[in-house]
């Protein structure tokens, strides 16, 4: 099934008592507590959007390339002739694949002598509408999500910024989400279907070999 508060705001006890044969485990933004909750889970779990080194490779993980998608992100932006590209990542959040998106913008682009400028979003509306109140050098920015992408968008166009023409944005999902943008958000696509499947077919397989343990 899906329990997406797990019967409630603790976990622990539906991830111990043997209700659930296993676990797929979607949080994009972890804490402290939840990686505890995983980590004592006495079911199969398979993480989705983690790295497997938080849970000191214990569990087995699915994420995207995100490398790649980055890269691709910047191959664009470049062809289009921007030089100075910023990303936008929401600093309060602990996301290892904001971390990573964000690294991995900085060095395609220190590849073709681009330069990038980190823009925590952390404050809100009001964090956005500062940036772009100063008058950015930024010709483009990458959100480290396409939700992120769309809401700078928005505050680069309520501030009289022509969008494709004065700003670029590129978001990173690519769900039907993009489409309902105006312009519509040009996204590096993640094979989201693709990857629940993946999580899925090894979820079983693990509560298959523990199974056959026993």
């Amino acid at each position: 099934g899906l329990c997406p508060e797990l019967l409630g705001a603790n976990p622990d006890g539906a991830m111990a008592d043997g209700r659930f044969d296993g676990f797929v485990w979607y949080s994009t933004f972890g804490t402290q507590a939840i990686e505890e909750y995983i980590k004592r889970c006495a079911s199969p779990v398979v993480l989705l959007h983690a790295d497997a080194k938080t849970f000191d490779n214990r569990f087995p993980t699915v994420i995207c390339d995100n490398d790649t998608g980055i890269r691709l992100a910047v191959d664009h932006l470049a062809e289009l002739g921007h030089q100075y590209i910023g990303f936008i990542f929401d600093g309060r959040l602990r996301n290892s694949e904001s971390a990573e998106r964000g690294e991995l913008l900085f060095e395609a682009a220190q590849e073709r002598g681009i330069e990038v400028e980190f823009i925590d979003l952390g404050p809100g509306e009001a964090a956005l509408d500062a940036y772009f109140r100063k008058g950015p050098r930024e010709t483009a920015i990458v959100g480290h999500s396409e939700a992120y992408a769309a809401d700078a968008m928005n505050a680069a166009r309520r501030h009289g910024l022509r969008v494709p023409e004065d700003i670029s944005f590129v978001g990173f999902d690519s769900t039907a989400f993009c489409n309902y943008q105006s312009p519509a958000l040009t996204a590096i696509s993640q094979p989201l279907e693709a990857m629940g499947i993946t999580a899925v077919d090894l979820r079983s397989e693990e509560h298959t070999s523990e199974l056959q343990s026993l």
